[in-house]
């Protein structure tokens, strides 16, 4: 993903993507913060608390749900306070510095651990290529499209449902037959399916109902299907119902599946 970006920086730099309607996200400020006690007075203060009270909710509702479903997938222990203490330095070091809030992100915990991180060191090295950035990159970063920013955040959330406490990759199959892709909303739904000793989620736009069919009532997929539609379809039944072959939806080269997290490409 990083190439791809990477490309879109250079292209939007070229061809002035911002000049042809397209949102960039701007300068962006280089260099190290400076440190010092905010300059608030006290209606302002009070203003705030109710802001302040509303995000602290927010932190450790959505860290501990972070940290426990992490710890369910990879069998270890969380230990509360010492969560609790992190978050409250890293917030204090946020205060004086003028930062955001800080919270246990569960899309940026879920990237590190798509890429690997399995200790502290993974951070120390995320807050060396974060300053790298904030010193030498925030000049290219300025081209980067809004929209893109925005895709890297919602592909990584579409792949990460959590499913009774389990990790589970979600794929949306209207790839598989050139539909358009309406995004996700709240009427979305995810249907779970098992195979092959694997578990996947695929998103759909409604349920309408559960129903068990015999092999015996499905017929030959329409001869007007051809191509890609009629690769992925096991049959079709009398009311007409189209009923997929989801053995060969998981069995395709675009999507791979590992003992970590499963992923659609």
């Amino acid at each position: 993903m990083s190439n791809q970006c990477s490309a879109l920086i250079a292209a939007s730099a070229a061809f002035h993507f911002a000049e042809r309607g397209i949102a960039v996200i701007g300068p962006v400020p280089g260099g190290l913060p400076s440190i010092g006690l905010p300059d608030v007075n006290w209606s302002e203060t009070m203003a705030l608390l109710p802001v302040a009270a509303s995000c602290f909710v927010m932190i450790i509702t959505q860290s501990a749900a972070t940290s426990h479903v992490f710890s369910v997938r990879y069998h270890e222990r969380v230990d509360e306070d010492a969560d609790i203490l992190g978050l409250s330095a890293a917030n204090a070091a946020a205060a004086v510095s003028g930062t955001f809030v800080v919270n246990g992100s569960p899309t940026q915990t879920a990237m590190a651990d798509r890429a690997g991180a399995r200790s502290q060191i993974a951070q120390l090295v995320f807050s060396g290529v974060a300053l790298l950035v904030l010193l030498l990159l925030t000049g290219p970063l300025q081209y980067l499209p809004r929209c893109v920013l925005g895709a890297i955040v919602f592909i990584v959330a579409i792949r990460l449902v959590n499913v009774r406490g389990q990790i589970l990759s979600v794929i949306d199959i209207k790839k598989f037959f050139d539909l358009p892709e309406k995004g996700l909303s709240d009427l979305n739904k995810i249907i779970i399916i098992h195979a092959h000793h694997m578990e996947l989620g695929i998103l759909a736009d409604a349920i309408l109902g559960v129903r068990s069919l015999a092999l015996e009532e499905l017929q030959p997929a329409l001869p007007t299907l051809t191509g890609i539609r009629a690769e992925y379809l096991k049959g079709i039944t009398k009311q007409p119902l189209v009923v997929l072959d989801v053995e060969k939806i998981l069995s395709d080269e675009k999507i791979l599946v590992n003992d970590g997290v499963s992923a659609a490409t």
